[in-house]
C-alpha cells in the first residue's frame, strides 16, 4: 500500500473496514461496538486501523473481543458481546464469521450486526443458520448481480469462463475488475509501454472502474497508503439469505476519520 510503483483500484483490508466504521457511527449512529478479531498478528493488525476511525464517527465505547483461529466454538465470545450491552458487533474473523455469527444468534444478541467481505459468501450465510440475516458489508463494487452494464458484463464473463463454484465475492470481481482497468489504461499508451508511461498514464487524473467509482492515482485517496486510488465503499446487507444493495449511490468513504497507516 506505500510502494511508489503500485498502482491499487481498492483496499479490501484496510478501506473496506474505515468505511464500514464511518458507517457504522454516522448513518447508523452506534455508540458502542463489540469488535470480534483472530487473536494473531493478523487479526491483531485491526485493532490500530480500525479504532480511530469509530472514535472518530462518534463510537464511544469499543468492547475487544479476541477468537482463536483454532477455536471450534465461539459461543464465549458470543456471550462476551452480547453481555457487553454493545449496539452493533463487528465481525472480523475471516473463515470463521458463519459459526460467530451463529454462536451471536443463540446467545440472543439483538443489537446490529457488521461484518466482512468473507462473511457474505452463500456458504457462510447458510452456516450462520439465520444469524447473517441484517448483516452490513462495505464493499467496493456496485452489486455484482444487478442490471447494471458492467454487472451484466461481469455475470456473462463468470457464466462463461469461471470455474465451477466460483464465489462471487470482492475478490473474485476485484480479479475480474484489475484485467478490465488495466486493459483499458495501456490501450492509451502508444508506442512501446515503459515503466514510467504506465505509471504516468495510471497517476493522471481520474478513470473509470469497473463495477465501482472512479479512480484516482494520485496518492491521496487514504492517508499513509499512496498506492491506493480509491476509497470509496456501497453497503451491502444479507436480507435472508441473499446479499442486497439498499443504496447504490450512496458511496461511504473514511477520508476524513482514517488517521493513517503507520510504521
Amino acid at each position: 500500500m506505500v510502494a511508489p510503483n503500485s498502482i491499487q483500484f481498492w483496499s479490501v483490508s484496510v478501506g473496506d473496514n474505515a468505511a464500514a466504521a464511518v458507517y457504522a457511527g454516522k448513518t447508523l449512529g452506534v455508540k458502542s461496538v463489540a469488535l470480534v478479531y483472530f487473536s494473531n498478528p493478523q487479526g491483531e493488525s485491526i485493532i490500530p486501523q480500525i479504532t480511530p476511525v469509530f472514535k472518530a464517527a462518534g463510537v464511544t465505547t469499543i468492547k475487544y473481543v479476541p477468537l482463536s483461529p483454532t477455536s471450534p466454538d465461539p459461543s464465549p465470545q458470543a456471550a462476551l458481546v452480547e453481555s457487553s450491552g454493545a449496539q452493533l458487533a463487528y465481525v472480523d474473523v475471516p473463515n470463521g464469521c458463519g459459526n460467530m455469527l451463529k454462536a451471536l444468534k443463540s446467545v440472543g444478541f439483538t443489537g446490529k450486526i457488521m461484518g466482512i467481505d468473507p462473511c457474505g459468501a452463500p456458504p457462510v450465510i447458510e452456516a450462520a443458520a439465520g444469524g447473517a440475516n441484517g448483516m452490513y458489508i462495505a464493499s467496493p463494487f456496485l452489486l455484482q448481480s444487478g442490471t447494471s452494464h458492467d454487472a451484466q458484463l461481469f455475470q456473462a464473463a463468470m457464466k462463461k469462463w469461471a470455474a465451477p463454484g466460483t464465489l462471487i465475492d470482492s475478490i473474485s470481481t476485484a480479479g475480474f475488475a484489475t484485467v478490465i482497468n488495466v486493459q483499458q489504461m495501456l490501450s492509451t499508451i502508444s508506442g512501446n509501454p515503459t515503466t514510467s508511461s504506465i505509471l504516468a498514464a495510471f497517476k493522471s487524473g481520474t478513470h473509470q472502474n469497473f463495477l465501482s467509482h472512479p479512480y484516482t492515482c494520485n496518492g491521496q485517496a487514504m492517508k499513509g497508503a499512496p498506492a491506493i486510488c480509491s476509497d470509496y465503499y456501497l453497503m451491502n446487507q444479507v436480507q435472508n439469505t441473499a446479499i442486497t444493495q439498499p443504496n447504490s449511490t450512496d458511496w461511504v468513504t473514511s477520508k476524513g476519520y482514517f488517521p493513517g497507516l503507520s510504521g
